[in-house]
């Protein structure tokens, strides 16, 4: 498979930072087509994730990922152009989901579960 390098995220966003789903006992989804609603019990919210944000989503909560990787894996998911539209779009997404203390950041591998 022939990956797309994408260029670097918008200012903000270091490449070196690692993104995940810390609290996944306290969260609990399900997947109708592709869409995802997810209900966080710290905060008692119910959020509904459109095809995009579920397929962020579901990534973070498999693994660790930088935002380049995010892009990466979203364009193959997705069957689209890896380009800087894209990288915007996971950068939002992103700042979205970390707003709403739903992921967090680490800026070192060995911080995060599964990042080895």
């Amino acid at each position: 498979m022939n990956r797309q390098i994408l260029p670097l995220p918008p200012a903000g966003f270091d490449v070196v930072d690692r993104w995940w789903v810390p609290c996944t006992e306290a969260l609990e989804w399900h997947t109708w087509d592709g869409e995802i609603v997810l209900y966080d019990e710290r905060s008692d919210e119910t959020h509904h994730f459109d095809v995009t944000t579920a397929a962020v989503f579901e990534m973070l909560a498999a693994k660790p990922a930088s935002m380049r990787e995010l892009a990466t894996l979203l364009a193959e998911k997705l069957q689209v152009q890896a380009d800087d539209e894209l990288a915007s779009m996971v950068c939002e997404i992103v700042r979205i989901l970390h707003e709403k203390h739903i992921i967090s950041v680490t800026s070192t591998r060995s911080d995060a579960p599964g990042s080895q």
